[in-house]
């Protein structure tokens, strides 16, 4: 069983475009897929044997397929594969396949506001309206059968993308171009990756598969020193909601207070900690550790002063730095890898390349994967490969960038650390509240405690696993070293075989169907070396 999509190389532009919005994102979802390229393979039922999913999302692919083709599609789908098409000209397929699904006119639209309409598909977006940066021309339904529910309006409440049954099957349609996935429209991780994936996973036979990111959620804290009236007690909080916090210390302003609060939260699981800065008392800018203010690098000398202090610190404090780097302003010299290496501290949070000040426009300028934003990151660094780094500081539409906490956005701090977490979980990342210590002591007494509790009882409508910071990218790193090979069901047996390697326990998404009901859960992969098969009992 695996998932086909169809391609033509024969247009070399509309690939290019497709390649980038579409099998980039299936890459990191881990689908199990092949491509058949149209421009020299014949569709047929070889091509199409023990298929899951069919994907046509190559602009202007659809009116190339002859009636034979669409033959062999829609055979597959009446016995049970899934379909989704992404075309904005769907109106110039095939006119009597048209007529026979039951889409009989269509109207030219430019389509600049998405709203998301109740459905599976569309059940965990983090926003219900995406607009777009411009208009996109589309050729939307206006006149069609009852069988198609819509998930998606315009913002004139016009259709623009459908569902429906066709025998066994679904069919997913998105009357829109695959180039709203690309940054002069919207980008990947900008709003509609949910209901992407989502979508796909609607229409495809179940059981259906992917070893995709689980639902992680985590919690980072800035500039932290304990410096309110409360010290650390809003690690309480957010470990009584769940979290598990990386908190960011300006190691030299910790009060002796306040270091058993630390020690007792590192030692029972409920915090991991790294040097943030040295101070944040001394000058306009913290003290660094990493780089210079001014953008130069320390010394070797220096930096080894720099990093036996931090190593005093830690020590005297009883506690271990966490292996996930928060640097002030994401500001990481080049000099501190060989220090970070030494101590296996090989996993970053920041926004930014390494050895470049935050004000550098071109440390900025980079396209990390998955989707070549910064605030939604899980790469390594070009500039130092053995560094992996890990971002999700979710931006709104309206920002021009992922800049201060949610609780400093000037809107309801609630919505908007849900949002952020929200954002990340749709996105197949990981969700992440990120909080600067000064704006928690901004608040009123028990203003956080209020916040956090509420963003706890929303986020209980969505699957979810707390995890720290350092367990996220270490999964998140060590996913990337395995691939499905192949998968079958037969007699509810669920065989799955994977190639590659693992150092840790994977899950793979399954969804399976029961009276038309769409369940999730998740199937443990152990660790494994070159090649594992496994066999797992799926209810029906």
């Amino acid at each position: 069983m695996k998932t086909v999509v169809l391609a033509d190389s024969s247009d070399p532009v509309g690939y290019q475009r497709f390649e980038k919005a579409i099998l980039d994102a299936i890459d990191f979802y881990q689908f199990y897929y092949s491509i058949c390229d149209i421009s020299h393979t014949i569709i047929d039922h070889v091509e199409l044997k023990d298929t899951s999913l069919i994907i046509l999302a190559q602009e202007g692919l659809g009116r190339k397929l002859g009636p034979a083709d669409w033959r062999a599609i829609l055979k597959q789908v009446v016995s049970g594969a899934g379909l989704a098409v992404v075309d904005a000209s769907v109106s110039s397929f095939e006119s009597h396949l048209l007529k026979d699904l039951g889409i009989f006119s269509f109207k030219s639209a430019n389509v600049e506001e998405i709203i998301t309409e109740d459905s599976w598909i569309t059940a965990f977006s983090a926003e219900t309206h995406v607009c777009l940066k411009q208009p996109t021309l589309s050729q939307i339904p206006d006149d069609f059968s009852e069988e198609w529910k819509p998930f998606l309006q315009d913002g004139s409440k016009r259709p623009i993308a459908l569902n429906r049954k066709l025998g066994k099957g679904r069919i997913v349609v998105f009357f829109l171009s695959s180039g709203i996935w690309h940054d002069l429209y919207l980008g990947r991780g900008c709003g509609l990756d949910g209901v992407f994936w989502r979508a796909l996973v609607y229409a495809a036979r179940k059981p259906f598969i992917f070893k995709g990111m689980p639902p992680f959620v985590a919690c980072r804290v800035n500039d932290a020193s304990g410096s309110g009236e409360s010290g650390f007690s809003y690690l309480d909080a957010l470990n009584e909601a769940g979290f598990i916090p990386h908190v960011g210390l300006y190691i030299r302003d910790i009060e002796r207070q306040h270091v058993g609060a630390l020690r007792e939260k590192f030692h029972e699981g409920k915090a991991e900690f790294s040097a943030h800065a040295f101070s944040a008392r001394d000058d306009i800018w913290p003290s660094p550790i990493y780089l210079k203010n001014d953008g130069t690098e320390f010394t070797p000398s220096e930096m080894k002063r720099n990093f036996d202090e931090i190593d005093t610190l830690f020590d005297s404090w009883n506690i271990k730095s966490a292996q996930t780097i928060n640097a002030h302003r994401s500001q990481l010299g080049l000099a501190s890898i060989p220090f970070l290496k030494e101590r296996k501290q090989t996993f970053a949070m920041h926004l930014i390349r390494p050895g470049k000040l935050f004000s550098d426009v071109r440390a900025h300028r980079w396209e990390p994967k998955p989707f070549g934003r910064p605030e939604c990151c899980l790469d390594s660094f070009e500039e130092a490969r053995e560094i992996f780094n890990g971002v999700s500081r979710p931006a709104r539409q309206d920002a021009q960038c992922a800049t201060g906490d949610f609780l400093s956005r000037g809107r309801p701090a609630v919505e908007e650390g849900l949002f952020e977490i929200m954002r990340g979980l749709e996105n197949l990342t990981f969700g992440c509240i990120t909080i600067n210590e000064p704006s928690i002591n901004a608040l009123a007494p028990g203003e956080f405690e209020r916040i956090i509790h509420q963003v706890y009882l929303q986020l209980r409508r969505v699957p979810h696993i707390f995890k720290p910071y350092d367990f996220i990218l270490h999964y998140a790193k060590n996913r990337t070293d395995s691939l499905i090979r192949t998968y079958s069901f037969e007699n509810n047996r669920l065989t799955v075989t994977l190639v590659g390697k693992s150092t840790l326990n994977q899950f793979l998404f399954l969804f399976h169907e029961s009276n038309s009901d769409i369940k999730q859960s998740f199937l443990e992969i152990p660790p494994f070396e070159r090649i594992l098969e496994l066999d797992f009992k799926i209810p029906r």
